[in-house]
């Protein structure tokens, strides 16, 4: 059982950097440190992930696809930008504070979003090695607004490339010797860092070491064989992660279990980018690693990496997302549409942790939105629905060997006590993490060390 002391992407608070500045990321890159890069839209994603060790927080335009349900991010506008970076800065200390440009303005944008909103650089996307847009670089470096030049896949040029694709490969647009080019372009015109969307693994190394500022990475690309499942390409970046470019022989046998991450209901998969990144510290690869924005089935994604990779896995379900990988798991009939999913998947399951779920219910999250969609007595978590009747009738399918939850008696959004008497994050058969002085953001951002001495068999 945790004591709830404070866990963050560093071994102890004490070795968190004070403040994140540019010269620091630059020092950071030159003695091979990782860069650590969330994306947050509000004040409590900021502040929790400030809080727990990360150390550039983009407010990305990708808000006019997770927050306001659009198609694509070309509609966001400024004043969407400023705000998000008002209310996200309102709880940073010490993370550097980055800003998307939006669409439609650059310069007025750019020196609004360092005056007004509290940004300390912007990132400005650059979809080709043209004239234009390094001249857009270098006005805005003239003004001493510092930049992140952001290439490869480019949502607000979506059109032109056909859609959300991997950028510098065969079957690409960009090739992967126009983006090594561009990334030189860019640094010659003084960007003050890379960011790099949806570009093979090998080429980003490959650019990284041809550079000396720093590189952001954003969105690893699965195999070939189930990114035609389940790559979230249509949600640009955040869609989806993990999986591996080697796609034959040996390469596809796993050193370790593979771990899918199942994010809650008002995130994507690459809210949990940080985790991803904190597994790579721990030995981890890419094609060990996996999220997919559930939409499009955390039963497919489980049982298409368990077949890629030819293993069990883990999975770690967060929030809203712990009941649904529940019934992933569970298969059978859907409570609601009465369609029958098929036969659990507990064989495919090695360890199963449920992180601050709203396994039972999630009453004051229900009371205080109890129009919302997730609250009913159907298909919802509002006490006693019948979907959550359904995935707790059966003991112990969630996974073959081990099942965990993470929780806090200080969570407020989905509450301590369920309507039956047990916590509301309460599995059967379960074995327990209790967390005090935990709001349930924190529990989400925060306990990536809990989680990986649990699968590591290293806990009770």
């Amino acid at each position: 059982m945790s004591n709830g002391n404070d866990i963050s992407l560093y071994k102890n608070n004490s070795n968190i950097p004070k403040l994140i500045t540019i010269p620091k990321l630059h020092q950071m890159k030159k003695e091979g440190i990782p860069i650590v890069s969330l994306t947050a839209y509000d004040y409590s994603m900021g502040k929790e992930m400030d809080q727990a060790g990360v150390d550039v927080i983009l407010i990305g335009d990708s808000l006019g696809c997770v927050i306001q349900g659009k198609q694509n991010t070309l509609s966001v506008s400024l004043e969407n930008i400023i705000y998000h970076t008002k209310i996200v800065s309102n709880g940073i200390k010490r993370a550097l504070l980055v800003a998307d440009l939006p669409f439609s303005v650059i310069i007025e944008s750019s020196v609004s979003l360092l005056s007004k909103a509290g940004a300390a650089a912007v990132k400005l996307e650059i979809p080709s090695n043209s004239e234009l847009h390094l001249k857009m670089l270098r006005e805005l470096n003239s003004l001493s607004i510092p930049v992140f030049a952001h290439i490869g896949l480019t949502p607000q040029s979506v059109h032109s490339l056909g859609g959300y694709q991997v950028q510098g490969n065969s079957k690409s647009k960009r090739t992967a010797e126009e983006l090594l080019e561009l990334a030189i372009q860019v640094e010659k015109c003084r960007a003050c860092a890379v960011v790099l969307e949806c570009v093979p693994k090998d080429l980003v190394k490959q650019i990284t070491d041809s550079l000396k500022i720093p590189t952001i990475g954003i969105g690893a690309e699965y195999g070939e064989e189930i990114e035609k499942l389940i790559a979230r390409r249509d949600l640009g970046f955040g869609g989806s992660f993990g999986g591996s470019q080697e796609n034959e022989g040996n390469n596809r046998i796993s050193k370790r279990r593979p771990i899918i991450f199942v994010h809650g209901l008002t995130n994507v998969a690459g809210t949990y980018e940080y985790i991803r990144r904190y597994f790579l510290t721990k030995g981890y690869n890419n094609s060990e690693l996996y999220a997919t924005t559930y939409s499009y089935g955390i039963r497919l994604l489980i049982e298409a990496v368990s077949r890629y990779k030819k293993s069990n896995i883990d999975v770690v379900a967060f929030s809203m997302g712990s009941p649904m990988a529940r019934k992933a798991i569970l298969g059978g009939i859907c409570v609601d549409i009465g369609q029958y999913l098929g036969q659990p998947l507990t064989s495919l399951v090695h360890t199963f942790i449920g992180v601050a779920g709203a396994n039972r219910d999630a009453e004051p999250l229900c009371k205080l939105l109890s129009w919302a969609e997730p609250c009913n007595q159907i298909n919802g978590i509002s006490c006693n629905s019948a979907f959550l009747r359904d995935i707790n009738s059966v003991v112990g399918y969630e996974a073959f060997s081990r099942i965990s939850v993470i929780r806090s008696v200080d969570d407020t959004i989905v509450g301590n006590i369920a309507c039956d008497g047990q916590s509301v994050s309460s599995i059967n058969g379960q074995n327990v993490e209790i967390l005090k002085g935990y709001s349930h953001p924190m529990i989400i951002y925060a306990t990536q060390d809990i989680i990986y001495r649990i699968i590591q068999g290293l806990t009770n």
